[in-house]
């Protein structure tokens, strides 16, 4: 995923220490979930029009086939998923500077470059007419 290469793209040489963290570890990978969570959203017309498996491990259709739901009721769902993904990054990120000044100051630039990973993913899914035409 985009954030293992954070230290050397953006300069944020955490220490393995640090980037343990329980909280470190959390917001990481909510990070990429929600990343994953925002694509299927964008790729799921996409996926369902070109794949002979139906989108077959996309969240949208993992809903509608785990909670027998309808397509459209499974997107509501798959939105809520992503919006309380993002608010429980936010939540966590503001739990993590409990270091060193000097460590808080790198934290804060991991959780904003983290930040612009999700943000890019929405922008290139609904600005790259190329990539999802149909948004």
């Amino acid at each position: 995923m985009a954030t293992d290469s954070l230290d050397i793209t953006a300069n944020i040489p955490l220490s393995d220490e640090v980037f343990s963290d329980e909280k470190v570890q959390r917001i990481t990978q909510i990070c990429r979930n929600t990343i994953c969570f925002a694509n299927d959203l964008f790729s799921l017309g996409k996926e369902m029009a070109h794949s002979h498996l139906g989108a077959e491990f996309n969240l949208v259709t993992i809903l509608v086939r785990e909670r027998d739901l309808s397509i459209e009721s499974a997107i509501y769902e798959a939105v809520a998923i992503h919006d309380q993904s993002v608010e429980n990054f936010i939540k966590i990120s503001e739990q993590i500077y409990r270091f060193d000044e000097k460590t808080n100051r790198l934290l804060e630039k991991y959780v904003a470059a983290m930040g612009f990973l999700m943000k890019g993913n929405i922008d290139w899914s609904t600005k790259d007419i190329i990539r999802y035409p149909h948004i």
